[in-house]
């Protein structure tokens, strides 16, 4: 591109060029091992036998800001068979990432049967960008990628109350995800938990009983309680339109916290859980998400808990066979054997 003529077109031009944004990428790429990967926040990948798929993609770009030695993971890393959306929310549903793979990408999110303050129609603002292969899949319905097969399950919790809504037709409309295949069994479930549809914990024990154990548990377990009436001050202040005048000023609880995600782990019989959807790398806590650890500035333990809290809930739980891996930013879980093609413990 050449420099605009108009002047403040001009201005944004050169401010672009300060920032470096039309240098060419000289960072070495990183790719991925086979097994489960966790890129930050809510993005994992699971991949074997030469396929990836990738949930909640959200991608920082690389800064002078980042620790030596380390940097985010970028586009140009992940090469996605397909992508899983788990819900509308901006920090699992990132347009400006989406837009950096190519559009025939198969893309599935949540079914939206109408779009509304709590849930947009994903599906449909992905076709309007141009994504030319994108699916939305109901709760119970199923796709199978390379060696994977991919189940929508109910995503529950993370609407403006823990009880009755004003609009329950409105909800948060989401998925959580089971992935089966070679042998192993990994399951994401992100911001769930439990509303008056139903519980998380619930699910899992049902699951278990009918099918079996898991393998591993990506789960979220930052609770964010408060009085409805609160969310004035927030981001989320239309949450408010949906809940009942008697409950506005009563606590809720809208997601899981450490204790009900290590009881999803138990219920389900999972092998390991991992929490995650809470930051966890230094470039999601530079920009509000996860705990940043300054003393002068304490973090909110119901929105951006330690997860010394999950290791807490756990010792608390009793005797388990369950393991807790707090997997770093670009660290694999090796699950699969690429070798052999076969799941290994």
């Amino acid at each position: 591109a050449t420099r605009p003529r108009d002047a403040d077109a001009a201005a944004l031009f050169d401010r672009l060029g300060e920032l470096q944004a039309f240098d060419a990428v000289q960072a070495p790429r990183q790719p991925l091992s086979d097994g489960v990967t966790f890129i930050g926040h809510a993005t994992v990948a699971v991949q074997a036998q030469g396929t990836q798929l990738l949930f909640d993609p959200y991608l920082i770009p690389p800064s002078a800001a980042d620790p030596a030695g380390i940097r985010p993971h970028t586009a140009c890393d992940l090469r996605p068979a397909a992508m899983f959306v788990t819900h509308s929310h901006a920090d699992h549903f990132d347009l400006a990432t989406l837009l950096r793979f190519p559009a025939d990408t198969p893309i599935y999110v949540p079914y939206v049967p109408r779009e509304s303050l709590l849930a947009t129609d994903m599906a449909l603002r992905l076709r309007e960008l141009g994504f030319r292969a994108v699916t939305a899949l109901p709760w119970h319905s199923e796709v199978t990628v390379g060696p994977f097969r991919v189940r929508a399950l109910p995503f529950y919790g993370e609407q403006p109350t823990d009880g009755a809504m004003l609009h329950p037709e409105a909800r948060n409309a989401g998925n959580t995800y089971l992935v089966e295949g070679l042998g192993r069994r990994v399951a994401l479930v992100a911001d769930a938990g439990a509303d008056e549809s139903g519980s998380t914990i619930e699910m899992a024990a049902h699951l278990r009983r009918t099918e079996g154990p898991l393998d591993v548990l990506f789960g979220g377990f930052r609770a964010w309680r408060l009085q409805p009436i609160r969310y004035i001050g927030t981001s989320i202040a239309r949450y408010l339109l949906f809940v009942p005048p008697d409950q506005r000023t009563k606590v809720q609880q809208i997601m899981n916290d450490a204790v009900d995600f290590v009881a999803t782990g138990k219920a389900w019989g999972a092998r390991t859980i991992v929490p995650y959807a809470n930051g966890g790398t230094p470039w999601f806590a530079r920009i509000g998400l996860g705990p940043r650890g300054d003393a002068e500035d304490p973090d909110d333990v119901n929105v951006d808990p330690p997860v010394e809290l999950v290791e807490q809930a756990l010792a608390a739980a009793g005797p388990t066979d369950m393991t807790l891996s707090t997997l770093g930013a670009g660290r694999c879980l090796p699950i699969y054997d690429a070798a052999l093609g076969r799941a290994v413990a």
